[in-house]
């Protein structure tokens, strides 16, 4: 519910927690959204608040993301704003890996894009998934062999081929090792053990 009551629009200025812990989902269905600006966080980083976006944004001005605050994309379009956008110390920009959201960081601004020190920008582990236990493969275009044999699954790969174990299959080579667009594969399952973590 917002406060006062009715959808932002693209004059509008929008700031999400600033006295709260408060967490906001905008789903795919969601239209695009609109605003002038938008703050998450406030100034007491006592309180935590993120923006979980997975529709994208039809008219948007700046960014401000606060301390102990965040941004989390949940779409592969790209957001565009007309404006600054601003990442003060022990704020975050990340994604959703791809294990549960196909999703990328992909944002056009015609400001400033100020990230200031403390800030983080975090998509590594975000990939797709590693294979199960019990010889699954490597989730992803470059999935790493199961370890159908005891040597393990292999390694997923990317711009150049995974590592090997034993005689399992390599990850192949995929996207472009200098301008990459696809997040990291996952490595193979084990015969006994899951693919580690997800792909970067």
């Amino acid at each position: 519910n917002w406060s006062p009551n009715g959808i932002p629009g693209a004059g509008s200025p929008v700031t999400i927690g600033p006295a709260a812990n408060v967490s906001v989902y905008v789903p795919n269905t969601a239209q695009p959204i609109n605003f002038s600006s938008i703050t998450i966080g406030g100034n007491d980083p006592a309180f935590t608040a993120n923006l979980t976006l997975a529709t994208t944004v039809a008219r948007g001005g700046s960014v401000l993301i606060r301390k102990s605050a965040g941004l989390t994309l949940a779409t592969t379009r790209q957001i565009y704003l007309d404006g600054d956008f601003t990442m003060l110390s022990g704020s975050s920009l990340t994604h959703r890996p791809f294990a549960v959201t196909v999703s990328s960081v992909n944002i056009k601004i015609t400001g400033t894009f100020d990230i200031q020190a403390g800030a983080t920008i975090a998509v590594s582990s975000m990939g797709f998934a590693g294979g199960t236990s019990g010889a699954g493969v490597g989730q992803g275009p470059g999935g790493g062999g199961s370890g159908a044999a005891l040597a393990g699954g292999a390694g997923a790969g990317h711009g150049g081929l995974g590592g090997a174990a034993g005689s399992n299959t390599q990850g192949p080579v995929n996207d472009d090792s200098l301008s990459p667009a696809w997040a990291g594969s996952g490595g193979g399952g084990g015969l006994f053990a899951s693919g580690y973590n997800v792909g970067g």
